[in-house]
Order: C-alpha cells, then sequence, then structure tokens
C-alpha cells in the first residue's frame, strides 16, 4: 500500500496516534527515531510523545520495527 491517504487518529491525536505514525515512519522509511519525530513535527507539531513510548522508540532498531511488524 504506497502512495495513499491514511487517517489515524487518537482522541486528542496528540499521543497515541502520534506514537503509531513515529512507529510505521521508522519501519517503513528505515529511520531511526529522531529522523521520523522531525518528519512529523513538520507535518503535525503538537504531536507528543509518552515518555514510555519515546524511551522504547529511541532504543528500536529499524530491524525490531520489521520484527514487530511482522510477528504480529
Amino acid at each position: 500500500m504506497q502512495n495513499k491517504n491514511v487517517l489515524v487518529h487518537c482522541k486528542d491525536g496528540q499521543s497515541n496516534s502520534a506514537s503509531i505514525v513515529i512507529a510505521y515512519i521508522m519501519y517503513s522509511k528505515g529511520l531511526n527515531f529522531q529522523a521520523a519525530k522531525k518528519y512529523l513535527d513538520s507535518k503535525r507539531p503538537i504531536a507528543q510523545i509518552r515518555p514510555k513510548i519515546r524511551d522504547y522508540l529511541l532504543i528500536a532498531t529499524p530491524e525490531e520495527m520489521n520484527e514487530l511488524v511482522h510477528k504480529s
């Protein structure tokens, strides 16, 4: 599924949905957390990531993201 639009939302549109989008960007583009967050910030400046989720995504490698996605 490429070149398609997708809507991801949560109650406030700031944390849960942002975490999912960052994880997807990391997985699909092979980016680290900082690069994915920078991209998301350019599109949705109010997005905030909960500290525990941020801490996990900071240490997750693209390989781990790939394994996580294909595991479910």
